[in-house]
């Protein structure tokens, strides 16, 4: 007795419901596929944008900035951050380390006044960290601005605002304006200090929530303005493959108390509240969806094989009568 001819025919012999269970059974496979491919793109590309452009593995903040972010973070910065930048340098985990400062600026442009964020960093690491040069539209001559210049890159979105460049997003942008496009006068809120700084590239970055007006200059430079002295409102850590960030975290906080550090905290990126926490949710939400697809497919193969042995019954029973065992 050939098992796949009687396969076989039992297939052939209701087309249709063989048709209606094959139909089934497909959309069931391929809307659980779809289901945990879609979240898992997602959540790729999101801890990708976390771990790039926003915390870092690891990210270092003063105990108070790290409990209430709407303090000003020049109020509770990371003091003597250049120590502190020595200690992560040394330890072999760390790939990169990046410093910042944020704070708010006033710049004039075309004879008005601009209030933006401005974010202070060290352009060699932040090359190193996120590719920042790789955002910088290709405009004649955009470049990083150098250590300790008097220079600044700009957003796409700021750049537009004041009229600086036009062109629809996915255009090459053109300068716009007949004035001077080299230098902006700035008067920073924290110190009052005046600084003429040129502008080297506009940056557009991928992820759109980066892509809202704001400054960004050399951290050394700010630091002679603000006359704050070597502080940062945060230290970024980019570790290298295969290290815990969690477990990473937990030993430099030990490391840096026992160096008299007690007042600021390392946070791994896992436990600073993002959007990811939404897709960790969501992954309870698309699993009981898949669940209920499964079930719907499991349903349908039940349905159809009980289906073909109640209409084999009497040969099943024939079968059996002639002496053929359950396994035959």
């Amino acid at each position: 007795m050939n098992i796949a001819q009687i396969a076989l025919r039992n297939v052939l012999r209701h087309k249709f419901r063989t048709f209606f269970s094959a139909w089934a059974i497909s959309i069931s496979t391929m809307s659980i596929v779809m289901l945990y491919a879609l979240l898992a793109g997602m959540t790729d590309d999101m801890v990708h944008n976390i771990r790039v452009f926003g915390s870092g593995d690891v990210r270092i903040r003063s105990t108070e900035y790290e409990a209430d972010e709407a303090v000003d973070s020049l109020s509770v910065p990371v003091r003597d951050a250049e120590s502190v930048l020595e200690i992560l340098d040394g330890m072999d985990e760390v790939a990169v380390a990046v410093p910042r400062i944020s704070f708010q600026a006033v710049f004039q442009y075309g004879g008005q006044n601009h209030v933006v964020p401005v974010l202070a960093v060290d352009f060699e690491r932040e090359r190193a960290f996120q590719k920042l040069d790789q955002y910088l539209l290709p405009m004649e001559g955009a470049r990083l601005p150098g250590p300790g210049s008097n220079e600044m890159l700009m957003t796409r979105k700021t750049a537009a605002d004041i009229r600086l460049i036009e062109g629809e997003e996915g255009e090459l942008p053109v300068f716009s304006s007949d004035e001077p496009k080299s230098s902006a006068f700035f008067f920073f809120a924290k110190s009052m200090q005046a600084r003429t700084l040129e502008l080297t590239g506009v940056v557009h970055f991928p992820v759109g929530s980066l892509n809202g007006p704001s400054l960004m200059m050399p951290i050394d430079t700010a630091w002679k303005t603000l006359k704050a002295g070597p502080v940062v409102s945060e230290i970024l850590i980019q570790l290298k493959d295969n290290s815990d960030a969690e477990a990473f975290a937990a030993g430099l906080q030990e490391r840096l108390h026992t160096a008299d550090y007690a007042d600021i905290s390392a946070t791994p990126w896992t436990r600073i509240p993002t959007l990811f926490s939404f897709m960790e949710m969501a992954e309870i939400s698309y699993g009981i969806i898949a669940i209920v697809f499964f079930l719907l497919g499991s349903a349908v193969i039940i349905n159809t094989t009980i289906m073909v042995i109640l209409e084999r019954k009497k040969e099943i029973g024939t079968l059996g009568a002639m002496g053929l065992e359950s396994r035959q």
